[in-house]
C-alpha cells in the first residue's frame, strides 16, 4: 500500500515486489520459486530484499546494504517504503527504526532512477514529521 499509496507507484513489477519483499525470508519459497512464478525482475527484486541470515549480525547489516545498492530502482524503492511502513507501524519511532529510514534514504539517494527521486522526497518528508524535525 505505501508503494502505491504513499509513493503513487503503479508499476507492475514494483508492486510485486513489494507484496512478495519479505517471502523469501519468512516462508519455505526460495528464488526459484519466486522466479518461476512472477519472472526474473520480480525475483531478483525480492532476492535483493532478503538478509543472508547465515552471516553474524555485523557482517548482515553491511552485506545487506550493499545487496540493496546494487539493486534495481525497483529494490531500492520497495526498501524506502518498508522503512517507511515500519516507522509509521510505532507509535513512537526507535532509534533503530529512524537509522533504517535514513540508510534507506542514503541508499536510493546515490542511485535516482525510476521513481526514486520523488519516494526520497517524501520518505524524508515521512521521517522528519515522525522524528519532529
Amino acid at each position: 500500500m505505501t508503494v502505491r499509496h504513499t509513493f503513487e507507484c503503479d508499476d507492475e513489477a514494483c508492486l510485486a515486489i513489494a507484496l512478495l519483499h519479505d517471502v523469501i525470508e519468512d516462508t519455505p519459497a526460495d528464488y526459484d520459486d519466486v522466479l518461476e512464478g512472477f519472472g526474473r525482475e520480480v525475483a531478483d527484486g525480492v532476492a535483493a530484499l532478503t538478509k543472508d541470515m547465515r552471516l553474524e549480525k555485523d557482517l548482515r547489516e553491511p552485506a545487506y546494504d550493499a545487496q540493496i545498492e546494487a539493486a534495481s530502482w525497483r529494490a531500492k524503492l520497495v526498501k524506502l517504503a518498508d522503512t517507511v511502513d515500519n516507522l509509521l507501524d510505532s507509535s513512537r519511532p526507535t532509534g533503530s527504526g529512524i537509522d533504517k529510514c535514513r540508510r534507506a534514504i542514503e541508499i536510493a539517494g546515490r542511485h535516482p532512477g525510476g521513481d526514486l527521486e520523488a519516494a526520497v522526497r517524501r520518505t524524508e518528508q515521512i521521517l522528519t514529521g515522525a522524528t519532529g524535525g
